[in-house]
């Protein structure tokens, strides 16, 4: 109310205060004393003005929004009673409030594909479970991990498994260093050992592989038996390269391996040829993205075991390779086995 424009209006400003000192940021917006509210902003009662008071009223709440985060950032890092002066420069400046670690892992996550990507939300469950607070990178220390490592046992989970969420949570790490969003200070897996055990690699001899080959079943049971005689074919391809598998080459099935990136080139042999047929896409070289919205989708069929909860029981169904092992007497039959075969 200490200035006018020529048509009678005050400028509307931020005010940021810290003890005696105060600095204004100027909204580039005008009021009448009648049109204005302390605590609505701008009155909508005029139905001529009310589109463009709405616009200044969401500009406005923005601004306070991005002032209130900026401040928090602040805070979180310590830095506290700054100048009124300064914090106008950093808020003038664009200068964002750092994203949470939950915030940048979902961003992260969203830059992954297929069977990766789902690793990574399944991790990112995780952790939202875990807890409902919100989580900064520097909240993350070897404490936490240990914490959280002790939460994950107490909930079944295997060393590997347990070992998968911390080499992603790693991974979101070293990403967020690499791109300047946390300091190097803050990495908190330098005195943290993420633990691992040996697994077998199984795999089942000739006999049992041409018993699975001969094997007559249903129908899902079939499918299933087929896409693992293509992925022992393609010398032991993953299920996620085989679900994205580009087309034939010179007589060869070429691909990049998702994993490790590396690159294979497959001869094709006479036994590939009815399978490639038959799970050929309309839209793909292989049917199976436009059969299954994911990779784990497809995996679900392929191995066959779903568990089910009734009353409080698991119920385990099996079909697809479990089920064929189970008929043949191979404990565990699944598309691991089959690979590593």
């Amino acid at each position: 109310m200490r200035s006018k424009n020529n048509a009678g209006r005050h400028p509307v400003k931020l005010r940021f205060t810290s003890g005696t000192k105060s600095a204004y940021v100027a909204m580039s917006m005008f009021a009448l004393p009648e049109e204005w509210d302390e605590d609505t902003y701008f009155s909508l009662k005029n139905k001529e003005s009310r589109e463009k008071y709405r616009r200044n009223n969401s500009i406005l709440l923005k601004e306070i929004e991005h002032a209130e985060d900026l401040l928090y950032d602040l805070n979180k890092k310590g830095i506290k009673n700054m100048q009124p002066a300064k914090f106008k420069e950093l808020f003038l400046a664009g200068e964002k409030q750092t994203p949470s670690f939950l915030q940048y892992f979902a961003t992260f996550t969203g830059t992954q594909s297929g069977r990766t990507k789902e690793i990574y939300e399944n991790t990112l469950r995780k952790i939202q479970r875990y807890t409902s607070a919100t989580l900064f990178f520097e909240d993350i220390d070897r404490t936490w991990l240990q914490n959280f490592e002790k939460h994950l046992q107490e909930k079944g989970n295997s060393v590997n498994t347990i070992a998968i969420d911390f080499r992603s949570i790693r991974a979101v790490y070293n990403n967020a260093i690499d791109n300047d969003v946390v300091g190097l200070q803050y990495y908190p897996f330098r005195k943290f050992k993420i633990k691992k055990e040996e697994t077998e690699h199984r795999a089942i001899g000739v006999d049992g592989l041409r018993k699975v080959f001969a094997f007559e079943g249903t129908e899902s049971e079939n499918w299933a038996r087929d896409v693992a005689k293509l992925m022992f074919f393609l010398v032991g391809i993953n299920a996620v390269d085989l679900f994205s598998l580009d087309d034939i080459v010179a007589d060869r099935v070429g691909y990049r391996r998702s994993k490790t990136k590396r690159l294979y080139s497959i001869r094709l042999e006479p036994e590939m040829l009815p399978l490639l047929k038959q799970f050929k896409g309309q839209n793909h070289f292989l049917i199976f993205e436009e059969q299954f919205s994911t990779v784990g989708n497809f995996l679900k069929k392929l191995n066959g075991q779903l568990v089910t909860t009734k009353k409080g029981e698991k119920v385990i169904i099996k079909r697809g390779l479990n089920a064929i092992g189970e008929s043949l007497n191979i404990p565990n039959l699944t598309s691991y086995v089959m690979r590593h075969t």
